[in-house]
């Protein structure tokens, strides 16, 4: 049978996953835009561009989902050696992604003011040495 290999936007997050040696996965969920695999060294998410970018996800171009989808159910699935082996699918990295987001400075006096804020709005904390609390 022939290899179909696809490339996709892989989070750096799992790099060392990807780059790993290979290993078998088991399926833990499929779904209309996501297929989830997880392996001894964790969980890799395939998703199609309307799934969820989480960390430790490899984006797929919404045409090449489709297959990753339809041979995940056959559990012939490794994870490693470059990429994600679903059937005759080779899912490989051709960008990567940084999933650490950049924040800005924080300004600690409007932290402070936004904390005070909030702990108007929730009621008052039990008191710790009241029993019935």
């Amino acid at each position: 049978m022939d290899c179909l290999k696809i490339g996709g936007v892989a989070s750096a997050a799992i790099a060392d996953l990807l780059d790993g040696p290979a290993r078998p996965a088991e399926l833990i969920g499929s779904f209309p835009v996501a297929v989830y695999v997880r392996t001894s060294g964790g969980v890799v998410a395939l998703v199609s561009p309307d799934g969820v970018r989480l960390p430790n996800a490899i984006v797929l171009a919404r045409g090449d989902f489709g297959p990753v989808a339809r041979h995940a159910a056959t559990g012939d699935i490794q994870v490693g050696d470059g990429g994600v082996q679903v059937g005759p699918v080779r899912v490989v990295a051709g960008r990567w992604w940084d999933p650490v987001p950049r924040l800005g400075r924080v300004d600690a006096d409007l932290l402070a003011r936004r904390l005070e804020a909030v702990r108007a709005t929730l009621p008052p904390w039990p008191d710790t040495g009241d029993p019935a609390a």
